[in-house]
């Protein structure tokens, strides 16, 4: 009986991971800061967020937001659904910007 043994080689990933930072450096480069900043300034900033114990009120903060525009949106959402649903003339008004977002795909 012959046993097969597949060696799985780590170092192509880090390679990978080497390409994609060098052009995010690159294409950096061509935008302010503001705009794109790159991986260095990116690690400069969260050790800098780190040190002065921001980091995680920032990220909860964020985190807050998020949560906050999804609740808004679903109840904004849910809402117009149910009264267009019962109302006829709403579903007339509302109905070509409903159709125009399906037409995007979600990705985008």
């Amino acid at each position: 009986m012959r046993v097969s043994i597949t060696v799985y080689n780590k170092w192509p990933g880090c390679y990978t991971a080497l390409v994609l930072l060098a052009l995010w450096e690159i294409i950096a480069r061509m935008y302010p800061p503001v705009i794109l900043p790159g991986p260095l300034e990116t690690l400069r900033t969260l050790l800098t967020l780190t040190e002065r114990g921001i980091l995680w009120q920032s990220l909860a903060l964020s985190f807050l937001r998020l949560i906050v525009g999804f609740v808004l949106s679903f109840l904004l959402g849910a809402g117009l659904g149910v009264w267009a649903g019962a109302n006829e003339k709403v579903l007339k008004l509302i109905r070509p910007v409903v159709t125009t977002f399906q037409a995007i795909p979600p990705v985008s």
